[in-house]
């Protein structure tokens, strides 16, 4: 079984099991009538660990499994909102992000908020007005909410999260890593070689092979070459 495959069962699994305790035990822990949101803290979390193309796919599934067993609104509304917030945490952890034990928590906080409040927003743009009926204040306290619970057990998450994507790292970082040093060692190789090879041209030369004080210090300075150039040689390498 290939390591895509392997993450793709286990992504798929740990969305199964999340979908399953939203809907058992999750809306017994509930603050001010409102739960967390585990499907979305999914998308979050992987947006995190592995970038906005992990981030939007998980989203568009996680948001697909919402929109057939969790609510009522049309299919595919909760798939929308979820993949553009996957999307966008990946995106912004890339380029903007630093790492921190502050990092899981605070992310998940402001995603899982604006993650609510686009999916109110996009049904009402489509004629789902039932979605903001209760008001504005309303809609942000309970995006507010869901964002503090999100963000309570946003770290555990991720960690799972981050278990069941590794099985798929060949990321693009790491095989550039890889990349940059296959190259440095070769280069290093090369510096190594050309200098043998000037060492020994010069080592071959008459001048250098006739006897005397100044013939061999000509040809100690040879050597000192050699020495200096293997030395850099062995940098390279190790570089």
């Amino acid at each position: 079984m290939s390591p895509a495959l392997t993450a793709r069962l286990r992504l798929g699994g740990l969305l199964v099991l999340a979908l399953v305790l939203q809907t058992t035990v999750v809306p017994d822990l509930r603050i001010l009538g409102v739960c967390a949101d585990l499907l979305l803290l999914c998308t979050v979390c992987a947006g995190l660990v592995g970038g906005p193309e992990l981030g939007g796919q998980v989203g568009f599934a996680a948001g697909l499994l919402a929109d057939l067993f969790l609510v009522t609104t049309p299919l595919g509304l909760s798939a929308l909102a979820f993949s553009v917030v996957g999307y966008a945490v990946g995106s912004v952890r890339r380029t903007v992000l630093q790492e921190g034990w502050l990092l899981a928590p605070a992310t998940a906080l402001v995603a899982s908020t604006a993650g609510v409040i686009i999916f109110v927003l996009t049904g009402a743009m489509i004629g789902q007005s039932q979605l903001t009926d209760i008001g504005p204040v309303d809609i942000v306290k309970t995006a507010l909410l869901v964002g503090v619970m999100n963000a309570v057990i946003a770290a555990p998450v991720c960690r799972v999260v981050g278990w069941a994507a590794s099985a798929s790292q060949g990321s693009p970082g790491s095989m550039g890593a890889s990349f940059g040093s296959q190259r440095a060692g070769q280069a290093g190789s090369e510096i190594s070689s050309t200098a043998a090879r000037h060492s020994l041209r010069l080592a071959a030369r008459p001048g250098h092979i006739r006897t005397g004080r100044g013939g061999s210090g000509r040809g100690g300075s040879g050597r000192g070459g050699l020495g200096r150039s293997d030395r850099s040689g062995r940098s390279g390498l190790a570089r």
